[in-house]
């Protein structure tokens, strides 16, 4: 039976990380797409039952467009790594609705280099990876060697502080803020009923927003109908996503 974890969210002073087990790490994460996203997210790291745990939690969008003041809201998103089972569950929302999902852990052939830049007095060195339909610059330090990545990264040699792609419309990076140790580190997850794999989920949503455009055209007059863009059309909506193609669509 696996562990129960559940995720703290309580900022505690830093501490020497040698001897302990549980790792609590905060990253700054900012979504470049539709609209300007900086999210306050959380992962916590388990050495001992080798498990980590990924909380999106609150969000803060702009849009000069609309408000000159930000407007805050929680995402709620989550992901559960079990590396010893090469599982990874995670539950999001899309469109008012919610989807539990399961997949094998995913696989990040990091190209290691000799380069190293310094942050403080932390040297980082930087690695380099394509990972469905991006490619990413990552910089970590391999003094703390901390497996687990924001999101899904996983597999450095040493604990990610910094990570972005080079995407120059719709991008996406995190940002290390802190890291403390905890003595214990748990999550009460209902991630595992209702599951469906990584394929179904994807083939549903292309026709989630497949049919956004039929439906926006059937609402309006005959005369009238909505042209999309190449780039920001419904059809293409994973263009704006983390993840734009799959292994199994290669």
């Amino acid at each position: 039976m696996r562990n129960l974890l559940i995720i703290l969210l309580i900022v505690l002073p830093n501490i020497n990380l040698h001897g302990q087990d549980n790792f609590l790490i905060k990253y700054q994460s900012i979504k470049n797409s539709d609209l300007y996203i900086v999210g306050e997210d959380v992962l916590s790291f388990s050495t001992k039952d080798n498990v980590a745990v990924y909380y999106e939690g609150d969000n803060v969008f702009f849009d000069k467009r609309l408000s000159k003041d930000s407007v805050r809201f929680t995402s709620g998103d989550y992901y559960v790594t079990y590396f010893e089972n090469n599982e990874l569950y995670f539950r999001t929302d899309i469109l008012d609705k919610q989807y539990k999902v399961k997949e094998e852990i995913p696989s990040f052939d990091w190209e290691l280099t000799n380069e190293t830049k310094e942050k403080g007095n932390t040297t980082l060195y930087k690695a380099k990876v394509s990972f469905r339909g991006r490619n990413y610059t990552a910089w970590y330090n391999p003094e703390i060697p901390i497996k687990a990545g924001p999101w899904k990264f996983n597999g450095l040699p040493g604990l990610i502080y910094e990570i972005y792609d080079d995407a120059k419309i719709f991008n996406f990076s995190w940002y290390l803020t802190s890291l403390e140790e905890r003595d214990e580190i748990r999550l009460k997850s209902d991630l595992f009923k209702s599951i469906i794999t990584i394929k179904e989920f994807t083939e549903e949503l292309d026709n989630v927003y497949k049919n956004i455009k039929s439906t926006t055209d059937s609402r309006l007059p005959e005369y009238l109908t909505v042209v999309e863009s190449k780039v920001t059309g419904a059809n293409n909506y994973r263009e704006k996503k983390r993840e734009i193609k799959y292994e199994w669509e290669e």
